[in-house]
């Protein structure tokens, strides 16, 4: 997918990380999104610096873990990507059953996402889409196992 950027896109990425990650004002601690990212620090803070060039796939990452959204318009801007958000993320609560409703709305995502599908078909914003509903769906089930996990202790 080819798509026009300006030329001081660069520059106002790496400000609005600086912005987000570093100094006083910032928004998020570098160590906190880096664990929700999966990310070790030493391997997301180059990123953060603009010492190294920031993916796709980790822009969108970012803006799901922060849903910041002057981080979003920042990234996107002059890009013909489209991104939204993804349904609600519901409060975690010790009734199994309402979990695994939860649990089974968004393995239904998933299978939207792929009914008739080839994956290696697929464009990069269908599988980012996906893995976005993956990763929701995987959420829902450890909390579903954490209320049965919990239930053993009492």
């Amino acid at each position: 997918m080819e798509h026009q950027v300006r030329k001081d896109y660069d520059t106002e990425l790496k400000a609005v990380m600086a912005y987000l990650f570093v100094g006083p004002s910032k928004k998020y601690h570098v160590e906190d999104i880096a664990r929700k990212l999966h990310m070790e620090y030493i391997d997301f803070y180059p990123y953060v610096t603009g010492k190294r060039n920031i993916p796709i796939e980790l822009l969108v990452r970012l803006t799901e873990v922060t849903c910041d959204t002057i981080f979003f318009d920042t990234a996107f801007a002059g890009t013909k990507l489209q991104f939204g958000f993804v349904g609600t993320l519901h409060p975690h609560t010790k009734d199994i059953i309402r979990e695994a409703m939860e649990a089974f709305e968004a393995s239904g995502y998933v299978a939207g996402e792929l009914k008739g599908k080839d994956l290696t078909e697929m464009r990069q914003e269908e599988r980012t889409r996906l893995h976005t509903y993956v990763s929701r769906a995987i959420n829902e089930m450890k909390d579903v196992q954490n209320v049965l996990n919990e239930s053993f202790k009492g």
